[in-house]
């Protein structure tokens, strides 16, 4: 996988794994985690979410998992000021978006096909994933902006005008697909394996959870 590894999901998607295994409780296998997700334990969807929450720092464990301590100020802060440190720190841990927060700390991030020229040749992704790299960098950096408004006050430029549908999809050469909701940033997902539609399903599923919460808000 090049120079670093990488979270295959992003970080909002992570959090939801630690939430499980703090919810279940205890130490639990990773097989309990799995049903209690409605996921396939054997499933590539399933151990993408699991060594992503473990990229993050929020779990750690082999076959059984637990909740680390800066996971669980994420999920059970004692104040909004902890949970913020420990939101930066996960979006900190993996050390690739370590490197490119403490790169763009000052400024926004730059264009997005300059942005993936950097990761392919300086910091040795693959071609083949970097525009999933990339999408889940920004979905990361864009659920801390979204509370919190640092590190990063840029994650993305917006297009004037946005589709008003909750998700487009578009498929160029029957390889790939690419997934837009207004206010989120846009994924493009090159499906090659099963574990690929997975990933796809995943970001889905947060994308309406957010969008629900949106509407929410609008409605209040």
């Amino acid at each position: 996988m090049g120079r670093f590894e990488f979270p295959r999901v992003d970080l909002g998607i992570a959090i939801e794994v630690a939430r499980a295994v703090l919810e279940v409780g205890g130490t639990p296998k990773l097989s309990t985690i799995a049903a209690f997700l409605k996921m396939e334990e054997s499933g590539g969807g399933f151990r993408v979410k699991v060594t992503a929450a473990k990229s993050f720092g929020l779990i750690d464990g082999r076959e059984a998992v637990q909740v680390t301590e800066n996971g669980r100020k994420i999920l059970r802060p004692i104040s909004d000021d902890e949970r913020q440190m420990a939101l930066k720190e996960a979006l900190l841990t993996p050390p690739l978006y370590n490197k490119l927060i403490s790169r763009y700390a000052n400024g926004s991030l730059p264009d997005k096909e300059i942005l993936k020229n950097i990761l392919v040749r300086e910091y040795g992704v693959p071609d083949k994933s970097v525009v999933q790299i990339v999408g889940n960098f920004i979905r990361s950096v864009e659920f801390y902006n979204q509370q919190y408004g640092t590190p990063l006050e840029a994650a993305s430029r917006a297009t004037p005008e946005e589709p008003t549908a909750l998700a487009t999809v578009e498929s160029a050469d029957g390889n790939a697909i690419r997934i837009f909701m207004p206010g989120l940033d846009d994924a493009l997902i090159r499906i090659e394996t099963e574990e690929d539609w997975e990933v796809v399903e995943s970001i889905i599923k947060s994308m309406k959870r957010k969008w629900k919460k949106r509407k929410e808000g609008e409605a209040s």
